[in-house]
């Protein structure tokens, strides 16, 4: 198996796409569907919740991390102990704030790496990593310096790649709320090489109205103990 720098390194010359260019309309989208998330289902409040979350949280074992990886989701990491002493995961639910894209700008240069993004296949977290690739974390209009940043989430390779050839069970698939198919269908104009990102199966999924959480993804009690370190050294 390749060390997690090595593979960090392959994961960002496969994995970085073309920056989002965040034009006039797609500004004026964002805003709409943010206003549209006020309402009072449940799904409109996670959005909202997530777009203004102001907190990021840092794990690492080790004084000197060679390798950073930006995660939505703790659960998964927290089912891996203990992480590699050359890692640092960055944990920031829904999407960061202009600090924060700043803040891995720096450490990353400073580490001399690529960081590496996981999270769920779903409208929320494909927006998240836009918002940190594109340096544009408020998705306005013509802002923000691309952030260098590859997408390890959950994609093609998850299922046919350094994981484990697999298929996964009907329980990990959850249906979109209405409110997400909306977004899915700004997510398709915010990021047009999206299907390139996730591949094809998966791209049919999101189509077909479904997403997985990485919770779904990595938990060890379906895919078997310790995959959620498989995972990991994987991306």
């Amino acid at each position: 198996m390749r060390s997690p720098k090595s593979t960090a390194a392959a994961r960002s010359e496969a994995c970085i796409v073309p920056a989002p260019r965040i034009t006039r309309s797609l500004a004026r989208e964002w805003s709409l569907l943010r206003r549209r998330a006020r309402g009072s289902r449940f799904e409109d409040r996670e959005f909202l919740f997530a777009s203004l979350s102001p907190h990021l949280t840092l794990w690492m074992t080790g004084a000197r991390p060679r390798w950073i990886l930006v995660t939505t989701k703790a659960t998964w990491i927290e089912w891996e102990a203990p992480l590699p002493t050359d890692l640092l995961v960055v944990h920031k639910y829904g999407l960061p704030t202009p600090a924060h894209v700043e803040w891995l700008r720096q450490t990353s240069a400073r580490i001399g790496t690529t960081p590496v993004f996981a999270g769920d296949l779903d409208p929320l977290d494909l927006t998240a990593f836009a918002a940190w690739r594109s340096g544009n974390p408020e998705l306005g209009e013509g802002r923000g310096s691309p952030l260098p940043l590859a997408y390890g989430g959950i994609d093609d390779a998850w299922k046919h790649g350094d994981t484990g050839s697999r298929n996964w069970p009907l329980r990990i698939m959850i249906d979109m709320m209405p409110f997400e198919r909306e977004h899915w269908r700004f997510v398709k104009r915010l990021l047009p090489n999206v299907e390139t990102l996730v591949g094809a199966e998966c791209f049919r999924l999101l189509e077909g109205g479904h997403k997985i959480e990485i919770e779904g993804a990595t938990n060890p009690a379906i895919h078997g103990r310790g995959y959620p370190g498989v995972v990991l050294r994987a991306l």
